[in-house]
């Protein structure tokens, strides 16, 4: 097999389209080049590829099980292990009333019984399948009791004004922004990602997070302060003063967090929060606290701190565990406000309270790619070909995550995300849904830079699927922009799940 026919296989393998028509009609063929960017960006050597075509299926052939399995809630699910009998124990999703099972294959089939809405796995020895049961659709108006139309309105949180914050707009003035409208019949109140943006980065558009599984904290109320002449002059301002509102509020956070860690009660419940948020929520507060050691961009660090696995990082988060436990607080505070103005804007009369946003990526220099090293492409950006928005085209510097990788962490940073963000809301917008299907990938690395992007396949069915059940638990309505270049049959689909 030559190098060249082996890299075309291996690009189709992996889900890296061929060619693509642009909103024109004009046929863009993927060269070489870009092939080989978007393989060595998932990780697979271009130089290799007949190997890497070796490695990808003797990995399957060793494999007992699917890595995911999307099925029907409420009803029996099955997966195949042709011409095996063996062994196998069933985990439930913890947020249904499912107990854990176990049993023996027959005949090649492990038969499950009727699965509630839920991500469930199925364990044979060191093997996991996801199975993700699904409902037919996501929460809509109708499910909710709810007629058509419903109005509401859109703002920038940062741009609330009150005499209750340091210059930027608060979880507070969310609530009362909120429980204002419901008066007036608005249903919901929607407003810009509040994703974390890094406490070390300069980073201020909420489209360019550091996490999007962790909240901004600069928009927490501090309980006090109001008076003081700097935050008076911070409000006095036109513009918001990031910078200056940020050590305000950093400022005023630390005096609470001392407060809360001389109270047992308020530890206890803090330390419940931080029990239940896991690893994801240790990992985050030390990337923090490095970030103001080192810098912003986790890439300059020195090596043996670019990995949150590393006995380096474990070290430094144990001799700093204060200051991680204080990143840990501002989450915890984040999350609770947010939470609160949810449920203002309901008990105010509205009928869905916060409409919130999810964005399509995250920055490459941030936590959840020095977090979640194997659920992203490095040395690609997202972007768009040209279409009517952009006759250029656009690229976003947001790494996007790897449908590879993805696949083998069995989703669990996607979930970990939507999850999040549908956590206290009553509506979310989800940006660029066209992203399920497939994502346009354009080169960035110094090797491959200048070449043309591609686009690159998404697993559209477990996505959407995972959306649904993610939806379903909290209740939540799901929006998904269709804006740009759109996969055919996309539209359908999302009307088919109730996606608005």
């Amino acid at each position: 097999m030559s190098l060249d026919t082996a890299l075309d296989q291996l690009a189709e393998r992996v889900g890296i389209y061929s060619e693509y028509r642009d909103l024109s009609g004009t046929l863009h063929v993927t060269p070489v080049e870009t092939k080989r960017a978007l393989l060595d960006a998932m990780g697979f050597d271009p130089n290799d590829a007949a190997g890497e075509l070796r490695r990808i299926e003797g990995e399957e052939h060793r494999r007992r099980l699917p890595r995911t399995l999307v099925t029907r809630s409420d009803e029996p699910a099955r997966i195949d292990v042709p011409g095996l009998d063996v062994d196998w124990r069933f985990a439930p999703d913890p947020r249904t009333s499912l107990g854990q099972m176990s049993g023996r294959s027959s005949d090649g089939v492990i038969d499950l019984p009727e699965l509630p809405v839920g991500l469930h796995l199925v364990i044979i020895g060191l093997e996991h399948t996801l199975i993700v049961a699904a409902p037919p659709t996501a929460p809509d108006l109708a499910s909710r009791g709810l007629s058509t139309p419903r109005w509401g309105v859109t703002t920038a949180l940062y741009g609330l004004t009150s005499d209750r914050n340091f210059g930027l707009g608060t979880f507070d003035d969310l609530a009362v922004a909120a429980e204002g409208l419901a008066v007036h019949g608005a249903d919901f109140l929607g407003i810009n990602p509040v994703h974390a943006l890094g406490v070390a980065s300069d980073t201020i558009s909420p489209y360019s997070p550091t996490h999007r599984g962790f909240l901004n904290t600069d928009h927490i109320a501090p309980a006090g302060g109001w008076d003081d002449p700097a935050a008076q002059a911070l409000r006095a301002t036109s513009h918001v003063q990031y910078d200056a509102s940020r050590t305000l509020t950093l400022g005023r956070l630390r005096d609470e967090f001392d407060q809360v860690m001389a109270d047992q009660e308020q530890v206890t419940a803090f330390a419940a929060y931080r029990q239940e948020a896991g690893h994801a929520l240790e990992d985050f507060a030390v990337f923090e606290v490095l970030s103001q050691i080192h810098g912003a961009d986790w890439r300059g660090w020195p090596d043996d701190l670019q990995r949150p696995t590393s006995p380096t990082v474990r070290t430094f988060a144990v001799e700093n565990a204060r200051d991680v436990s204080f990143h840990a607080f501002l989450q915890w505070r984040a999350d609770t406000q947010l939470g609160g103005a949810q449920q203002r804007a309901l008990d105010a009369g509205m009928a869905l309270g916060l409409y919130v946003d999810l964005a399509i990526g995250v920055r490459p220099d941030g936590a959840e790619v020095w977090a979640e090293p194997n659920a992203f492409a490095r040395g690609v950006s997202l972007g768009t070909p040209p279409d009517q928005f952009n006759s250029q085209g656009q690229v976003w510097g947001l790494a996007p995550m790897s449908p590879i990788g993805l696949a083998r962490e069995l989703y669990r940073p996607f979930v970990d995300t939507v999850r999040t963000v549908f956590r206290h809301a009553g509506l979310a917008r989800i940006d660029h849904v066209l992203g399920f299907m497939r994502c346009f990938w354009v080169p960035e690395s110094e090797t491959y830079r200048g070449a043309p992007g591609a686009y690159v396949r998404y697993p559209w069915e477990i996505l959407l699927a995972i959306t649904k059940v993610e939806a379903t638990h909290a209740g939540c309505l799901v929006i998904g922009e269709d804006l740009g270049v759109l996969p055919e049959g996309l539209r359908d689909r999302l009307s088919e799940a109730r996606l608005y």
